[in-house]
């Protein structure tokens, strides 16, 4: 397989500049769209497989699939409507304050011991896998997705942990 090389800081440098509102529907629309669409189309060729897989594979990705499904619900039912708020409190020159919350900081904690858990999850499967390498076709489309997965998860990851929670906490912070 060839190796998928992403730049995380030449991803994330048009995403430093614009507003949080436009942060959230990116990741919403691109990232969250993607694992909402992969999640099961990869369960589903785990399913579908007659070749032998490295013990216990299929049942860390439904694990860590069922989690990730969980944790963007959070996102996007939570986290980002908070945030979303706080920007808009800011923009009307309102006093921004986490209306149904004590910090959203303490929401941002939970969620990047979250990131950490998934991401330390795939770091497994590359290692599991060879590094996401198979000769066998089946198992090999597999591995494949995974590892698309993996270079998705590490560039939408750093978007929220480097630039979105940042940019929060500091509107936060700012009380302005």
């Amino acid at each position: 397989m060839s190796e998928i090389t992403v730049d995380p800081e030449k991803e994330l440098a048009p995403w430093r500049e614009v507003s949080l509102n436009e942060l959230i529907k990116h990741i919403v629309g691109v990232h969250h769209a993607y694992m909402k669409k992969e999640i099961p189309r990869i369960k589903g060729l785990f399913e579908n497989l007659d070749g032998d897989l490295p013990d216990g594979l299929f049942d860390k990705y439904r694990s860590v699939a069922q989690d990730m499904k969980q944790h963007t619900f959070k996102e996007e039912d939570v986290l980002f409507p908070l945030i979303a708020e706080m920007e808009n409190q800011a923009n009307r020159g309102e006093q921004v304050v986490c209306s149904s919350c004590t910090s959203v900081a303490s929401y941002i904690e939970q969620m990047e011991l979250e990131h950490d858990d998934v991401l330390e999850i795939f770091d497994w499967f590359k290692g599991e896998t060879g590094g996401y390498s198979s000769g066998d076709e089946a198992i090999a489309e597999i591995y494949s997705a995974l590892h698309v997965m993996h270079e998705d998860l590490k560039v939408h990851i750093a978007k929220e942990n480097r630039i979105l929670h940042v940019r929060a906490i500091e509107l936060e912070n700012s009380g302005s």
